[in-house]
């Protein structure tokens, strides 16, 4: 249903960004449950991860039950997510190259830079000038540099 749902709006909407967040680690996780979780993720459009590692809380069922992973598997489940992630941001990135987008800039003047979302989430970066504070405009997404177009 959900892989579903996610091919439906790409189909409507071929520019939207689609992020999901993923507990990874979860008492009783088996290896071949992690790896069909990563291959579900890799197959699907979308568009980068949240990636949470489960960790222990006082007072909740989970502490009770059988399976605990350890710790070191935890993280390295959660650092090949954060990689696949990575990949398909950047992916995504890549493929609205040329997308007309607006940009909502932010107030903040980095190395002369100033920086904002896309209206699909994509990080843009250009001269810092004040007027842009706060404002919002249009631009074509063309050179990607990093994890950012700079327009």
């Amino acid at each position: 249903l959900f892989a579903e749902k996610v091919l439906k709006i790409k189909q409507a909407m071929p520019h939207a960004c689609i992020a999901c967040d993923v507990i990874v680690g979860f008492n009783g996780e088996t290896e071949e449950e992690f790896l069909s979780t990563y291959q579900f993720i890799e197959e699907l459009p979308i568009s980068y991860l949240h990636v949470f590692t489960y960790s222990e809380r006082p007072d909740t069922y989970a502490l009770k039950m059988q399976g605990k992973i350890p710790v070191a598997e935890r993280r390295e489940r959660s650092k090949k997510l954060q990689q696949l992630s990575d990949a398909k941001k950047m992916a995504f990135y890549k493929e609205n190259t040329d997308y007309l987008a607006s940009v909502l800039w932010e107030s903040d003047n980095q190395n002369g830079y100033i920086g904002g979302f896309s209206d699909n989430y994509i990080r843009v970066k250009t001269r810092f000038q004040e007027s842009l504070v706060n404002t919002i405009s249009t631009v074509t997404l063309k050179s990607l540099e990093n994890d950012a177009y700079i327009v």
